[in-house]
């Protein structure tokens, strides 16, 4: 409770920095959208994350409300430049990583909508009016997104055509991408000094990394291992916590490894092949595979495993069960792959 409580305090603080409500009484507050609200708490590493989010829900597809984000192809584009230097010169360019704070509650909200606080989050008979973004209104990625392209573009950063997501800054060769509320750059040295000033004062920034020659070896960026090795490149892991979560799910964790993702029957000629799996073994099944297919979009060796796979979810057989198993094995014996950036100079 103590946690929780503390949580809550701190979230309530970010939302008057911010100033994310309006309070408004009466008959003002009958002409605007009204939607409950609620709290989310999770703990972590000790300490209790609370979010207060907006229940609204989605009745209608609305497609001017899409928010894309970037393909990782992106992102690994970025782990080249970073390893790709000028003939004749040592690499220089750092590879920085940063997380926003709060990132919703930057944006300003530009709709009517009213939410029924909690007691005591609001004065008695008031209700909040939002002028600011919050977690669970369907505008908010959105908002989101258009508040940092007008940051960006204030500081001189350009978005790509082919990824909006994909800023450069053709002055200071800064190269940018954002994914939800985590920035991914690279830049030389006091360029970087530069942007990591521009992105403090334009956003609460979290933390903030470096990597590169003469700087921090190893980090993390979406969940994934990133990391510099002097002298060599960028390394970039994709999160192996979902092998060890599918592993545990089927009870494989100290199983043999296998030298392939598949083979060409996984027992097709057991008398069982093709028998439905009971409730209890299907909700294994439906786990395990929705970890693999989080783990390949960073592995291409195993996708088309994980496709057929995912086919079978809503009546998955003994004979998937099977495969799920040997892609598990193999997974384990192949856990440390991962993207590798060899130091390169810039073809002319």
């Amino acid at each position: 409770p103590e946690l929780v409580k503390a949580g809550r305090e701190k979230e309530v603080a970010e939302l008057k920095a911010f100033g994310v409500f309006e309070f408004i009484r009466g008959q003002d507050a009958l002409r605007f959208k009204q939607v409950r609200c609620r709290w989310v708490d999770r703990l972590k590493k000790g300490a209790c994350r609370s979010r207060f989010v907006a229940m609204e829900f989605a009745d209608s597809i609305r497609d001017e409300l899409y928010a894309g984000t970037p393909l990782l192809g992106v992102v690994r584009l970025l782990f080249s430049e970073a390893a790709t230097h000028s003939k004749g010169r040592a690499p220089t360019k750092l590879l920085s990583a940063a997380d926003i704070s709060c990132a919703f509650m930057h944006a300003k909200y530009d709709g009517d909508l009213v939410l029924a606080l909690p007691v005591g989050m609001a004065p008695p008979g008031a209700k909040a009016k939002l002028v600011g973004a919050i977690n669970g209104t369907r505008k908010a990625s959105q908002l989101w997104q258009r508040f940092v392209e007008s940051r960006m573009k204030e500081g001189g950063f350009v978005p790509t055509k082919g990824c909006p997501q994909l800023y450069f800054h053709p002055q200071r060769q800064i190269w940018s991408v954002v994914h939800g509320d985590d920035f991914l750059s690279v830049a030389e040295k006091d360029q970087t000094r530069w942007l990591e000033t521009f992105l403090r004062k334009a956003f609460k920034v979290k933390y903030g990394i470096r990597l590169g020659p003469r700087f921090q070896s190893e980090g993390c960026f979406l969940g994934r291992t990133i990391k510099f090795v002097n002298d060599v490149g960028y390394e970039y892991c994709p999160a192996r916590q979902h092998i060890d979560n599918a592993a545990a799910k089927v009870g494989l964790q100290e199983a043999k490894p296998v030298q392939a993702p598949a083979v060409r029957d996984h027992g097709a000629a057991l008398a069982n092949a093709f028998d439905k799996l009971p409730a209890a073994e299907k909700d294994k099944y439906v786990s395990a595979t929705g970890s693999l297919i989080y783990l390949s979009v960073d592995r291409y060796d195993i996708q088309y495993v994980v496709r057929r796979l995912a086919q079978w979810l809503s009546k998955p057989r003994k004979i998937d069960e099977l495969a799920l198993k040997h892609l598990i094995k193999y997974l384990l014996g192949t856990k440390n792959w991962g993207w590798f950036f060899e130091l390169q100079k810039r073809p002319r």
